[in-house]
């Protein structure tokens, strides 16, 4: 009897040990981690993944968590998923106000391609995702899908008034061979009365003459672009002489303080 009264005591008081040794361990990683034991008494509110139902975790950062598993779940790399600017273009547009937002989801992306097919007398079986990625839109969507889609974007933010025209300007895009058109037309109806007069109209019509146009297009016609050539190099030129300058003082003042 009091051989099994002794056992039963080793037992329990191995199994105390023991239990101390857990409680132990169980410190240590709760202060590792900066944890409290009230930390698993708390009821806090849980939420489910909707792209995985296998996450669980705090509804205050399911969102986050959302985000980038929208991406992991449709086999982008984590670590691009992870990276803001690769999940979304808004991230560089966020503090920019003449960038309109238009959002596409689901049901507007088959709406445009519904009305697009049936303008164009083509099937449609509908999308059952938003493409996520430029790779994914090559993929799912033809290249007239995304034109139409291009287009939807374009009437929206006009709509929306975030989209204004440039307006041109008449200087640069003025037609000079016209302008001296209009100006000989109205020329034509009040004749010469002197002399000198006389010559000035002859000087201007042999201007107007096509061979005298074709040696001097580029005088008396430039298109915008030529136009915008021209003032970058001149603006260039500018640049360079204003560098030799600078540079040239900086060498003069460099030999002055070494004599």
């Amino acid at each position: 009897m009091e051989e099994k009264e002794k056992a039963r005591q080793e037992f329990l008081n191995e199994t105390k040990a023991f239990l101390q040794t857990c409680q132990n361990t169980f410190s240590k990683v709760l202060q590792e981690l900066d944890w409290s034991p009230s930390h698993f008494v708390e009821q806090k509110d849980i939420g489910v993944c909707c792209y995985n139902p296998g996450h669980i975790m705090k509804t205050e950062d399911l969102k986050k968590h959302e985000e980038i598993c929208r991406f992991t779940s449709r086999g982008v790399p984590k670590a691009e998923a992870l990276d803001e600017s690769k999940r979304t273009s808004q991230f560089f547009y966020e503090n920019v106000s003449s960038v309109c937002n238009v959002p596409i989801n689901k049901e507007t992306l088959n709406k445009v391609l519904w009305d697009h097919h049936v303008e164009n007398h083509s099937i449609f079986y509908g999308k059952s995702e938003v493409p996520l990625t430029t790779e994914e839109a090559s993929i799912m969507l033809t290249p007239s899908e995304r034109g139409a889609l291009h287009n939807y974007i374009i009437k929206t933010a006009k709509e929306q008034h975030k989209v204004h025209g440039v307006e041109t300007d008449t200087l640069l895009t003025a037609d000079f061979q016209e302008i001296v058109k209009k100006k000989a037309l109205e020329g034509q109806n009040s004749k010469p009365t002197s002399y000198t007069e006389y010559l000035r109209a002859m000087r201007d019509y042999k201007r107007r003459r096509q061979s005298y146009r074709a040696k001097n297009v580029h005088i008396t016609r430039k298109s915008y672009t030529e136009i915008i050539k021209e003032v970058i190099e001149n603006q260039t030129d500018y640049l360079t002489e204003i560098l030799k300058e600078d540079q040239g003082e900086d060498k003069q003042i460099v030999e002055e303080e070494t004599q």
